[in-house]
């Protein structure tokens, strides 16, 4: 009977093994529905929350959208999401709701994300994102338009050296250094070329350890050689970094550190790619994350995606172009 009952266990064993494991279900919901702008929403933030030079991007539309249902639960959604350059500077701590996306007469910038987007119980996660970023295409030349200057331009970086120089004498009892040259354009006018920079500082001098330093983003314009710019300067407070909870875990990120001065010699600076390692194979292997090096950041704890089988049951896909995969969303243009 033992022998007997063994063969039986062992039996039920391997009729469980057998079961084939549950498909996920792929569908490709419209990009104006709820769910997916919240995602969309969620990464947008995210992205902005990220980069360390230049400016925030606000959402312009969605081009794509996928979700991978899988049976233990939670839906993973895949977006691709065209973003427009705002005249917010990413240490700005102003919400991209409340920033104005820069208009396309000023040779703005256009990213393009794909992203990774967790929902579990209710609760959105990015797990990992990619981004591309270029001056915004105009159909029509525009001869009056303002031309981006490279970052390191000789005659663009003698303008904010003058107008650093004169905020500093402007300000009384503080001293201001410069963070990062984060934009420079030159424009044909009745009196010759008209230089314009924007740039980020810092105060250097605080009396007291404890308070916050104020940041200014600097607007500067001349016509003249040498220059002699005008300068107007707002200032805002970067809030300081939450504290970690305690903990014998010393891989936690530290205080709170300012980036240092951006890579100069580009047009602008462009959107990084993030990838986190535990989502490998999310994202479609692609030239859009091209322009920097694959960058690891310990920023969320999401699990390890399980692996999915090779052939997931693809429901609601409506028109397919170029066979099965995301479809093109009539979508839903935000800024125009």
């Amino acid at each position: 009977m033992k022998c007997v009952g063994a063969v039986l266990v062992l039996g039920m064993l391997v009729g469980a093994w057998a079961i084939p494991v549950p498909a996920p279900l792929i569908h490709f919901p419209p990009c104006d529905s709820h769910d997916i702008e919240e995602a969309a929403v969620v990464a947008v933030d995210y992205i902005n929350s990220h980069q360390e030079h230049g400016y925030k991007y606000a959402l312009a539309r969605i081009e794509k959208a996928k979700v991978i249902s899988t049976p233990a639960g939670g839906d993973t959604i895949i977006l691709e999401l065209d973003l427009l350059e705002s005249n917010c500077h990413v240490l700005n701590p102003t919400p991209i709701a409340n920033c104005t996306v820069r208009p396309k007469t000023a040779m703005r910038i256009e990213g393009d994300c794909d992203v990774a987007v967790k929902k579990l119980d209710g609760v959105l996660s990015v797990l990992a994102f990619k981004c591309k970023s270029e001056p915004d295409s105009r159909e029509d030349f525009c001869g009056g338009c303002p031309t981006l200057l490279p970052l390191n331009h000789t005659d663009g970086l003698e303008v904010v050296d003058v107008a650093l120089e004169a905020l500093n004498r402007q300000a009384n009892a503080t001293t201001y250094k410069l963070v990062e040259v984060s934009r420079l354009t030159s424009q044909v006018i009745g009196g010759g070329f008209k230089l314009e920079t924007e740039f980020v500082t810092v105060e250097t001098n605080l009396m007291d350890d404890t308070r916050v330093p104020f940041h200014g983003f600097c607007q500067a314009s001349t016509v003249t050689k040498p220059p002699t710019p005008s300068v107007d300067c707002s200032l805002f407070q970067i809030p300081p970094a939450p504290v970690a909870p305690a903990t014998n875990d010393t891989t936690l990120p530290g205080p709170q550190v300012l980036p240092g001065p951006g890579p100069l010699g580009g047009l602008h600076h462009k959107l990084i790619h993030l990838h986190d390692p535990a989502a490998t194979g999310l994202l479609s292997v692609s030239k859009e994350s091209g322009e920097v090096p694959v960058v690891k950041r310990d920023v969320l704890a999401v699990p390890t995606a399980p692996s999915e089988p090779d052939q997931p049951t693809v429901v609601d896909q409506g028109p397919v172009i170029g066979g099965p995969g995301p479809v093109i969303c009539p979508g839903r243009i935000r800024i125009l």
